[in-house]
């Protein structure tokens, strides 16, 4: 141990010496291993980290495929209510199941209403996560079923935010939309579930329907935890069978209850003959009424996946294509630093030999060139510690919220001692794997000799250098095409005119609840009293309600049927179009261009004729070969009055769909049933942020109430294309930083063939070379190791593009402009590389150059 530290002295005064070259490589280092801790420490938090739970690998989440619905759609990941209930009672797998839905209230009695982002859930949420209050106690599933449903959870930071941290909290009376409940407990800090956004639990009370035979169809998120002893493939076999058996029997219990009905139908009807007296002797016997159909239940698969994996899915294929890319890079930066040490090497050949000819063998010879490289990795190791830090920052603060623990990213023990551990493996392989390749006699013959084996290895290092120069091209132009092709696609994502006009639109949500307005009048009542305030105020434009608002990925899907055309023989999907409703103002307010007819207007109320607005994809699919649709009716919705725009609504990267718009005051009594929040648009005359104005328009019409995701339409924008905005900085930043060591190693590698070739230049300009003819050798050399590099880069870029391929919006992942522009600026950069080298090459004065050798 002695020994080494005596070595690592003598090493780090060795390195002080050349401080430009010590920090070359640090640099190079640092950003290779800065680099990958960063991206690890996202792994870490992401992937590799059990989530907050007891033993997390037990828990997944339940996915129903139907059959019924068409491609992504059928994926749900979602799970009917009705099927819960006999899970629990049924399985032996699985120890608690559990389902939940996404709900908001308003909680009153704090200095003003707040707006909480809640949870409904099954009581044994918390048995399946199993998770206990970190103040106070979660509720249960048999004081739930007693009755006892009025029960909230708080979570920590809820807990700090609304009632100041007060101990006091626990048993205490709190309202949320206006119905009393009794806060039991407060959850660990770290407890985040489903996402980091819910601050309350209440529980969902699974209640059978009065009718057995009837489908209960809602679909909601289910997970539970497996039994000891079970594994996932046994649990979704036993799932499927269950499942199978399930639909049995409730098609049976259908078939039966519609015998039953048709027997006593039949009953009453021979009632009926015999009083009126038609039944006696030679009445005709009625003909028996065929079997009525019945729809048997859609066909449907259970797909079973632990919980980390579900949150991962969405976002593996990109994490893996940065951990790529950085990968990448540290082989650049390991390439450079290789180069570089090589070079040196062959400078102190003499010390070496030197010293293996004073007796030092080769462990000894090995011991210090590990010593010295040991010096320059934990160097650069603790530069790329802080270079990760500044990057975790940046990533942070890029944190377009759709990667899962983004935010507990950090340098902590673990990414520190992989920072270490990368070091120590770099630091291993720039000093040992070289000094266990020397041969002694190599060595001892570079004492008395010139040539012979020092020129051979000379050349040998030459070609080798060339080599690396080579790969680090390669490997820069696969990061810069994919680079070129995340910013390319990013780019044209974001010019796509998503069919509305977002400048001096401030958005919000609204919600009238059931418990205070029960019925569908009222809560039309309460959005158009906000609406008469909103409007009444000189700063405002437009103004109006919608009840999904772009980008949404929500949607209402409705079969139409248009008076006057043959009903469609094509597929379902061809009769589908979404509807939207909406109060007037709205389509102003987004600036929804008027193609033709009107827009929807205040006297378009309940009592009027029904009327609807369609959208031009509408007014293709159903009137391909009508001059128009304005005048034409829909069943069940009315006068087409206006054609607008198409709407991207389900987000930029999505087509616009066929789309109706329909006022509020007309829409169905079963829809009304449904909604109670809305989204209020409102539109500036001005250059005004109106998000006071909207809060004020609604308390003035219901004090009681919270303004929730109050923000301007472009920022709403600019967060739906948060994901792709995140990739593409990061790899972009990847592929700069390895564009700049990749032109830094051809630049290294000429300076030392000048540096070495000096005397052959010194000799070549004495006997009459030109300055030009020097300087375009040392280029050419350059621009051909460039070549080299460029040809092995396509053809790697080429055989990856796949991997990029659904990360992609407007574009392929072989575009070939991409290719080329990449391509062109890689070369120029490293042909002004080479400019450099060849221009000192060229100033070399043959006198000078012949004294000094």
């Amino acid at each position: 141990m002695n020994g080494l530290l005596s070595d690592l002295r003598v090493g780090a005064r060795g390195l002080l010496r050349r401080p430009g070259f010590t920090l070359t490589i640090v640099i190079a280092l640092g950003l290779g291993i800065g680099a990958s801790t960063a991206i690890f420490s996202v792994l870490n938090a992401v992937v590799l980290r059990p989530l907050p739970w007891s033993t997390p690998d037990r828990i997944v989440s339940f996915s129903e495929v139907r059959e019924d619905l068409p491609g992504e759609a059928g994926a749900t990941g979602a799970f009917m209510l009705s099927n819960v209930r006999e899970w629990r009672e049924r399985s032996e797998t699985f120890e608690a199941i559990a389902a939940y839905w996404n709900d908001a209230f308003t909680l009153t009695g704090v200095e003003e209403p707040r707006n909480l982002n809640g949870l409904k859930v099954t009581p044994d949420l918390f048995r399946v996560l199993g998770v206990g209050a970190e103040r106070g106690r979660v509720f249960e599933q048999a004081e739930v079923e007693a009755g006892e449903e009025k029960l909230a959870v708080f979570s920590h930071a809820a807990w700090q935010r609304y009632f100041g941290g007060d101990d006091d909290l626990l048993g205490r009376a709190v309202t949320l939309d206006d119905e009393v409940y009794t806060a039991v407990g407060v959850m660990p800090a770290d407890f985040e579930f489903p996402d980091p956004d819910i601050e309350v639990w209440v529980p969902l009370l699974w209640k059978a329907p009065e009718d057995p035979n009837r489908v209960q169809e809602i679909m909601l998120p289910v997970i539970g935890r497996l039994n000891d002893g079970f594994t996932l493939a046994q649990a979704e076999a036993e799932g499927n069978n269950l499942l199978s058996r399930l639909r049995e029997e409730r098609g049976l219990a259908r078939r039966q209850a519609v015998e039953s009905g048709e027997a006593q139908a039949e009953g009453e009807r021979r009632v009926v003959r015999r009083r009126s007296g038609e039944e006696g002797e030679g009445a005709a016997a009625a003909p028996p009424a065929g079997p009525p159909e019945i729809p048997e239940e859609p066909q449907s698969t259970l797909v079973l996946q632990t919980i980390l994996d579900q949150q991962v899915a969405p976002v593996r294929p990109a994490l893996r294509v940065l951990t790529g890319a950085v990968a990448l890079m540290l082989l650049i930066a390991c390439a450079n630093v290789a180069n570089l040490l090589l070079s040196r090497g062959l400078q102190r050949r003499r010390e070496l030999a030197t010293r293996a000819a004073l007796g030092a063998g080769r462990s000894g010879l090995a011991r210090i060139l590990f010593a010295e490289s040991l010096s320059l990795c934990l160097a650069g190791g603790l530069l790329g510690l802080v270079l990760a830090a500044g990057g975790l920052q940046l990533l942070r603060r890029l944190d377009p919220g759709d990667i899962p623990r983004l935010a507990e990213v950090g340098v902590d023990p673990t990414v520190a001692g992989f920072a270490l551990l990368l070091s120590l493996a770099c630091a291993a392989l720039f000093g040992l794997a070289p000094a266990l390749q020397m041969r002694m006699d190599r060595l001892l013959g570079s004492l008395g000799r010139e040539g012979g084996p020092v020129v051979r290895g000379r050349s040998l290092a030459t070609w080798f250098s060339s080599g690396l120069v080579v790969v680090e091209l390669a490997l820069a132009l696969v990061l810069l095409v994919g680079a070129g092709l995340l910013a390319n696609s990013f780019l044209r994502l974001v010019s796509i005119d998503p069919g509305f006009r977002s400048e001096g639109v401030t958005v919000a949500q609204v919600a009238a609840p059931f418990h205070r307005y029960p019925t569908g009048e009222a809560r039309q009542a309460f959005f158009e009293g906000v609406l008469e305030r909103l409007r009444s105020r000189p700063e405002v434009e437009h103004a109006g309600f919608v009840n999904f608002l772009p980008p949404v990925r929500g949607r209402i899907q409705m079969s139409m049927q248009i008076e006057g055309q043959p009903p469609p023989e094509g597929p379902m999907e061809d009769r589908i179009a979404e509807m939207r409703l909406i109060t007037p103002g709205y389509l102003e307010a987004m600036g929804i261009e008027l193609v033709g007819g009107r827009f929807l207007e205040d006297r378009d109320r309940d009592s009027g004729s029904p009327v609807m607005v369609v959208n031009e994809q509408f007014v293709k699919r159903f009137f391909p070969e009508e001059g128009g649709a304005v005048g034409e009716r829909a069943a069940m919705f009315g006068e087409i009055v206006g054609v607008v725009g198409d709407v991207r609504a389900q987000g930029l990267d999505s087509d616009p769909e066929p789309t109706f718009y329909i006022p509020l005051r007309q829409a169905p009594a079963m829809l009304l049933q449904h909604f109670d929040r809305m989204a209020l648009v409102a539109k500036s005359d001005r250059d005004t942020d109106l998000a006071a104005a909207l809060r004020e328009a609604v308390l003035a019409v219901d004090p009681t109430l919270a303004v929730a995701d109050v923000e301007t339409l472009s920022q709403r924008m600019s967060e739906s294309v948060g994901l792709p905005r995140f990739y593409a900085s990061v790899l972009g930043l990847f592929a700069l930083l390895a564009l700049a060591l990749s032109v830094l190693g051809v630049y290294g590698l000429l300076s030392y063939l000048v540096s070495q070739q000096k005397r052959e230049t010194g000799i070549r300009m004495a006997i009459g070379a030109r300055r030009d003819q020097v300087l375009r050798g040392t280029v050419i050399r350059g621009v051909k190791l460039s070549a080299a590099g460029l040809g092995l880069g396509l053809l790697g870029a080429w055989a990856l593009r796949s991997l990029l391929a659904s990360m992609l919006f407007g574009i392929e992942a072989g575009d070939p402009m991409t290719f080329v522009g990449v391509a062109a600026v890689l070369f120029l950069t490293s042909t002004a590389a080479c400019y450099f080298p060849g221009r000192r090459a060229a100033s070399t004065d043959p006198v000078t150059a012949l004294r000094e050798e």
